[in-house]
């Protein structure tokens, strides 16, 4: 995925701290500087996720809540299929 995608993503890979793979073949990415976890899916078997709908926001600090700068460090998913993100908690107040 780059910034020619048709997901509507501009710059979704600019400061990658984690990837992994999701159980359906999603591609996870926590990126530093958008404070966001993207997920990428080859929704027509062409081997990217350049289409629409390929890439997305799935967390993002703006959706945090209430949370204080989120920034995603780490991105697991568990066994159950869960995605869980890490944070580095270093705001004045760790999360």
């Amino acid at each position: 995925c780059d910034a020619a995608n048709a997901s509507g993503l501009a710059s979704p890979t600019r400061n990658v701290f984690s990837i992994r793979f999701g159980a359906a073949g999603q591609v996870f990415v926590a990126d530093g500087s958008a404070d966001a976890v993207f997920v990428g899916e080859d929704r027509n078997d062409d081997r990217d996720a350049q289409d629409a709908g390929g890439a997305r926001v799935r967390f993002s600090s703006a959706k945090a809540r209430g949370l204080p700068r989120v920034t995603p460090n780490g991105v697991v998913a568990g066994a159950d299929g869960a995605i869980h993100i890490t944070n580095a908690g270093t705001s004045s107040s760790p999360t």
